[in-house]
């Protein structure tokens, strides 16, 4: 049978060939319809120089997970196209919802397959639009949300994400694989009416598109302008952030107030993106805004999962929720060695300015009372945290290490971005945190 696609379906995989950045295209392969076709089109569209991988991630979450399997391997064997098959363990006990977890589970499998600046087409199309823009709508979702699927993204493992036919409906590629013969499995989930993309595409979705048949396609185009105006809010909320945050997740309260709340909420919103802290349900985001507005410098805890906001001094702190240092904690500790901590890892070479063995001493809490050989003088800890502005919930996040029982350098914690404090005759070389690197000494 010779190889068709309808001209719109061409111009779609065209379009894609003509940005396609690198000469390899992996293809996200479920076993069901849509991926089957994407992968036919793209393993028949495909110039020679570029190679065309699929990639296939088993979630175990029902019986016929490897008859999904061997679908894809029945298919990429047709095609002559390699399969990378990436089984993975779903957590249900998140409580973000099987969807979500499965989600997670699966990128972080793209993320063991595939490397810096490879590109991942997944065969998402116009009906799956049209459904995540409902159910955005009905989660409250802002802009940001109803923006929907991007056309391309760049992943967090190095890799781009494209959807190549993200303008194409069910309806289009249904015919397409009857023509071809393709040979695909339904995923028996996609009948289970207790998930909500499933009840929209079975009982939502047919009522609407009876009653207006472009339906699809007018949510399709809201999204597309709902991302127009989310780039557009980043590019103005990225450039004023410069002038009011000084340090990342830190916001200057007096140069926030200045705009209107609308602004504020962006601003915020914009912030959190930047130092990866979750979103606040509105209700925080609002709460957070009035207590801001009403008192400035005496603002309490505005806590939400992943993230809290506190103000002091002038300054609006977003971070993930302080883990302060238990008091009695003390540990062994060898320079150059990595330390465990309550905080995470931390690894850093002390060493003495004069010639000496590699130090071992203790890593510590405070605990009140210490003292540290700095510029010629003894100063205490406690007298240093508050000439250096640390916020009071930071203090408690400090690590102090010690020789011979005395304080030789101080650690501040993982989302600070102040140096270690470090005594006099003492360096202190390659040091930081394993999720991050504070400026070294």
């Amino acid at each position: 049978m010779s190889w068709y696609a309808s001209p719109e379906l061409q111009g779609m995989i065209r379009q894609a060939l003509k940005a396609l950045a690198s000469r390899q295209v992996f293809v996200g392969v479920s076993g069901g319809l849509d991926s089957a076709c994407l992968l036919h089109l793209a393993a028949r569209s495909c110039p020679p120089e570029v190679t065309v991988r699929a990639v296939h991630v088993n979630h175990q979450l029902h019986e016929d997970a490897g008859t999904l399997q061997q679908a894809c391997q029945i298919l990429c064997d047709a095609l002559s196209v390699p399969l990378d098959v990436m089984t993975v363990e779903v957590d249900r006990s998140s409580g973000r919802g099987i969807e979500a977890a499965a989600r997670e589970a699966r990128y972080q499998a793209f993320n063991e397959v595939m490397g810096t600046g490879d590109v991942l087409w997944l065969a998402h199309h116009l009906d799956d639009q049209a459904e995540t823009v409902l159910l955005r709508l009905l989660r409250g979702s802002g802009v940001d949300g109803l923006g929907a699927m991007a056309e391309k993204r760049d992943a967090a493992g190095g890799f781009r994400v494209e959807r190549p036919l993200l303008s194409v409906s069910r309806t289009q590629l249904e015919a397409y694989a009857c023509h071809h013969r393709l040979h695909f499995h339904d995923d028996p989930t996609n009948e289970d009416m207790s998930l909500d993309r499933n009840y929209l595409r079975h009982q939502v979705m047919p009522l609407l598109m009876a009653r207006w048949p472009q339906a699809a396609g007018a949510m399709a185009s809201s999204a597309h302008q709902a991302r127009e105006a989310s780039a557009l809010m980043a590019d103005w909320s990225g450039t004023f952030l410069e002038t009011i945050m000084p340090v990342p997740g830190v916001l200057d309260i007096a140069g926030l107030k200045a705009q209107e709340p609308a602004a504020r909420r962006v601003l915020i919103r914009s912030a959190l993106a930047r130092v990866k802290l979750p979103m606040p349900p509105r209700a925080r985001l609002e709460s957070l805004l009035e207590q801001l507005e009403a008192t400035g410098n005496a603002l309490p805890c505005v806590v939400w999962p992943g993230a809290e906001a506190r103000c002091w001094r002038g300054r609006l702190y977003l971070e993930a929720p302080a883990i302060s240092l238990p008091p009695d904690w003390c540990v062994e500790w060898t320079s150059g060695v990595a330390l465990d901590t309550p905080l995470g890892r931390w690894h850093g070479e002390l060493l003495p300015l004069l010639a000496g063995p590699v130090p071992q001493g203790q890593a510590s809490a405070r605990r009140g009372g210490e003292q540290l050989y700095l510029r010629g003088h003894h100063r205490r800890l406690k007298t240093l945290l508050q000439e250096a502005g640390v916020p009071p919930w930071q203090r408690t996040q400090c690590v102090v290490l010690s020789v011979a029982s005395r304080p030789v350098a101080l650690i501040f914690p993982p989302h600070s971005d102040r140096a270690p404090l470090v005594a006099d005759h003492w360096q202190l070389m390659q040091a930081g945190w394993s999720d991050g690197l504070p400026p070294q000494a």
